[in-house]
């Protein structure tokens, strides 16, 4: 049987390590991995038995079209934090009409829930008061909506992501999880009345890999688990690190705005709106939703995990 072509960005990052972990190996599937440099590799993507390493990232995307035009599944991750029309607008836009539409499979873009309101329909506000990755994330999504790969592309809108270890690179909320235990001496008392979801790295590249192999109709998919208050999350977190808070009180939003405003403190736009908008809840697809074994889709396990350690 003909092997099956992924083309891959965002390789060397945490989630890219956990689906290459899927991927490695397999007899299947080969792997193109677009990765620009070596500095963030926890182990040696050149001695993956499938994979062939395209050295190089999305401003030059076009030097590897005839990789693209061989591909059957292109899953691009990689992204800007500091928002770059190169990496999050032409690159991926050079990289569809570098494919062969007559034998490609699956196109899966990751995009980011933030731009995203209540029941996953765009947020207006977003495109307004986005940071520059926020606003280059929403225009990228209204562009290939807008364009013929629209029944194409499968966007994946992450919420909130952890991930990491001694074998994969540890995402910034992650790290923070692991630092956090000076921190919950005072913080277990005190919470804002806001929510999220959150999900395990590995658990995103679990359902990356599902919907990939497996024939589906949605084009948009906000991968989370359950939706949980920030007032539970840091219980359940303090209780990890046996300092569970024997009460703890609100801090109004409005008090917080009155101090604000107050100090003449420093807010940008979008994180003034996000500490008023407050309840990012999502209609989500998790590894449970789509009966997929996990068990990383709770605080404790997944905080055993980042440490390497069993309780």
């Amino acid at each position: 049987m003909e092997k099956l072509n992924i083309f891959i960005t965002g390789a060397t990052g945490c989630l890219g390590h956990y689906l290459v972990d899927i991927l490695r190996d397999n007899e299947k599937y080969n792997l193109f991995l677009l990765i620009r440099d070596k500095k963030n590799w926890k182990y040696d993507f050149e001695k993956v038995s499938n994979a062939t390493i395209l050295y190089g990232d999305m401003e030059c995307i076009e030097k590897f079209s005839a990789y693209l035009n061989k591909t059957h599944y292109l899953i691009h991750i990689a992204t800007s934090w500091c928002g770059s029309q190169s990496t999050i607008i032409d690159g991926p836009f050079k990289m569809l009409d570098s494919l062969d539409l007559s034998i490609v499979k699956r196109v899966m873009f990751f995009s980011t829930a933030s731009i995203l309101g209540r029941e996953n329909i765009l947020l207006k506000e977003a495109q307004t008061l986005g940071t520059g990755y926020i606003k280059d994330k929403y225009l990228s999504y209204n562009l290939i909506k807008q364009s013929k790969y629209k029944d194409l592309v499968i966007h994946i809108f992450p919420t909130v992501i952890i991930g990491g270890d001694k074998t994969h690179p540890y995402t910034h909320i992650g790290e923070g999880l692991l630092k956090s235990q000076k921190m919950l001496n005072l913080a277990k008392y005190f919470y804002i009345d806001l929510g999220f979801h959150y999900i395990h790295a590995q658990d995103i590249a679990k359902i990356i890999v599902f919907l990939m192999e497996n024939k589906n109709s949605k084009l948009d998919y906000v991968v989370g688990n359950d939706y949980i208050l920030l007032k539970d999350f840091i219980k359940e977190l303090a209780s990890y690190f046996g300092k569970k808070p024997l009460l703890q009180i609100k801090i109004p939003t409005r008090f917080i705005n009155f101090i604000i405003k107050l100090f003449r403190l420093k807010v940008d736009p979008w994180g003034y709106f996000s500490l008023n908008y407050r309840f990012f809840k999502y209609d989500i697809t998790s590894c449970h939703s789509l009966k997929i074994p996990t068990q990383l889709d709770n605080l404790e396990s997944i905080m055993q995990n980042l440490e390497g350690s069993s309780k």
